[in-house]
């Protein structure tokens, strides 16, 4: 099931990850401010680092599969 689906289908219940895998999709750092919080970018001190945090969510979600429920 897609990111985008989720978001209009109402199949499951949405988790900060699917917020997550949605910026990551959109090549951003991620806005929602739990997202933020859960997956450490509030813990960033630059837009470096927040970018390699998004890298390396990016490689764990999108290069090697990994669903965002797990992740979550």
């Amino acid at each position: 099931m897609t990111v985008s689906h989720l978001f209009t289908c109402g199949a499951r219940a949405l988790t900060t990850a699917d917020y997550l895998k949605d910026a990551i999709l959109r090549d951003e750092i991620p806005d929602d401010p739990q997202t933020v919080e859960d997956f450490g970018f509030n813990r960033c001190n630059s837009w470096a680092q927040k970018s390699h945090l998004l890298g390396l969510y990016k490689g764990l979600l999108i290069y090697l599969e990994i669903r965002s429920q797990e992740v979550n």
